[in-house]
């Protein structure tokens, strides 16, 4: 089947068939939480690097390969200065506009009493649909 004009991504078929040449070992995450704040995250092989805006959380770097628990951040070890400068590159092109639900740089202003009555309803109804089901 042709791809649609305007659609972006990439067919996963090829991965589901065991075709992985050419596939960037890349995931990206983005999430805003009262407690953190927005924050973003790219793990590129075995490299995992956060950001953290609006808290004053430190950047964080892990290598998982020797450090799968993340217990020891590297963000100032010298021999990982360019994985760090390539990540938070990465890190920028993906919160650039449009991708990004969140402004560069500043926190988005939230109403946290509104922010607390939507974590009730979430729960309520994560609550109703686990008696439901079960």
């Amino acid at each position: 089947m042709p791809i649609p004009d305007g659609l972006d991504g990439h067919s996963l078929v090829p991965l589901m068939e065991g075709r992985t040449a050419g596939w960037a070992n890349e995931v990206y995450c983005e999430l805003y939480s009262h407690q953190h704040g927005p924050s973003a995250m790219v793990k590129q092989d075995d490299l995992k690097y956060f950001r953290f805006d609006g808290k004053g959380w430190p950047e964080q770097l892990f290598d998982l390969a020797v450090d799968p628990e993340e217990m020891y951040n590297l963000i100032d070890d010298p021999s990982y200065a360019a994985d760090l400068r390539r990540l938070r590159a990465k890190v920028d092109t993906f919160l650039a506009p449009p991708c990004s639900i969140f402004p560069v740089g500043r926190a988005r202003r939230i109403d946290l009493e509104e922010e607390k009555r939507e974590s009730t309803r979430s729960y309520l109804r994560s609550e109703l649909r686990h008696r439901v089901v079960c």
